[in-house]
């Protein structure tokens, strides 16, 4: 009789599933598969690998090994030209995206991608192995059927959003450039996370739903998985807010590494802003001694003020104990607008246990975030 327990380490597509599942068999760790489905229909949109609970950690590893996106610097987005993807469901909260994309685009020169994603029902033939062949084929052919009707219907509906959007640049409500349009299918996360692997953009701006509806959909949320797996910048606009636009964003917290890499982001932000009198408050993020953490952020708070004088740097030190509430409290004393995040990719494991400060701050706080990859 088994005893084992199996765990769950991830959802693909059911090729990407199967390649996945054949890895790690060639490391002699046994999977299981199983079917996700939503709806009253009970529409296949992947497939749930499980390994054993013993195993989970080295089959993370084994599965991510080989697939990271390629590390897309802060410098990328400072330059110009290049893509910004902007991913939209259609919804209410998807155009003040597109208005702080289209916003960026401008300021960094950059050619805005507008990309939807959409699943289709997959019939359990297509999800066959070498050594297991379908009897019937009739499944599998009205599911493509479904497929093809819903990727038209997909396709019918960006055209409708690509011409509210041209109206809304008629109107002068969204700044009148050129932008693409793409339909892919698959689940949004992967299909984002293969797109930046494949061909990094310099920067991504999503909308996020507000607070409460992003803890009721915590483990699926299409934009902590992106931030939690992609190298890229990514910049969020929560769907409860007003926009106020990118050029009035002008108080800041920036999070510090305490690094070179924070001063490298201070200089591309400068430029990004455009707009040399944001107030930025530094939030050191260590585990060394208090003492020592306050020492090195005043010193980078006194170089940057010397680099960028026409700019207010200002060093704020919280204390680890109560790190959540003074950080509430800095928000609502200082009016800040943006929060900006140095942002770690981490495995599945750790983002179920130890989620980064990009991902919890994303569920935690209705507020704009910048998060940069370090």
């Amino acid at each position: 009789m088994e005893t084992t327990n199996y765990i769950p380490i991830a959802v693909h597509s059911p090729a990407y599933a199967g390649m996945i599942m054949q890895k790690l068999a060639a490391h002699g760790i046994k999977t299981k598969s199983e079917n996700v489905t939503v709806g009253d229909r009970d529409i296949f949109i992947g497939v749930r690998i499980r390994v054993p609970e013993k195993d989970a950690v080295q089959a993370i590893k084994i599965a991510e090994s080989g697939s990271s996106p390629a590390d897309v610097s802060m410098a990328k987005i400072a330059g110009t030209g290049g893509v910004l993807l902007i991913p939209v469901d259609f919804s209410d909260y998807s155009i003040p995206a597109v208005k702080a994309g289209f916003e960026f685009a401008v300021r960094l020169d950059m050619h805005p991608l507008i990309m939807h994603t959409f699943t289709a029902p997959i019939s359990q033939t297509q999800m066959a192995f070498p050594d297991s062949f379908p009897d019937s084929f009739s499944d599998e052919f009205q599911d493509a059927a479904v497929g093809m009707e819903i990727r038209t219907q997909t396709e019918k509906r960006m055209e409708v959003f690509k011409d509210n959007i041209k109206k809304l640049q008629n109107e002068g409500e969204l700044s009148d450039i050129r932008f693409s349009t793409q339909v892919s299918q698959g689940l949004p996360e992967e299909v984002i996370s293969e797109y930046c692997r494949v061909s990094p953009p310099g920067l991504i701006v999503m909308a996020t739903r507000g607070k409460r509806r992003r803890e009721a959909d915590m483990i699926g949320s299409v934009t902590a998985e992106v931030l939690d797996t992609c190298r890229v910048p990514v910049f969020t606009v929560p769907e409860n807010i007003s926009f106020i636009g990118v050029e009035n964003i002008t108080r800041l917290i920036f999070f510090c590494n305490m690094d070179q890499k924070d001063i490298h982001s201070i200089d591309s932000l400068m430029s990004m802003f455009d707009c040399p009198k944001v107030d930025v408050t530094l939030i050191p993020v260590s585990d060394a001694p208090d003492e020592s953490v306050k020492r090195k952020v005043n010193e980078l708070q006194a170089f940057l003020s010397s680099k960028y004088p026409i700019a207010e740097f200002d060093a704020v030190t919280l204390t680890k104990k109560n790190f959540r509430q003074d950080l509430e409290t800095t928000v609502e004393s200082r009016g800040i607008q943006l929060l900006i995040v140095p942002n770690k990719k981490t495995n599945i494991f750790s983002r179920l246990f130890k989620p980064g400060i990009a991902h919890r701050i994303l569920f935690e706080r209705d507020m704009p975030m910048l998060a940069l990859p370090v």
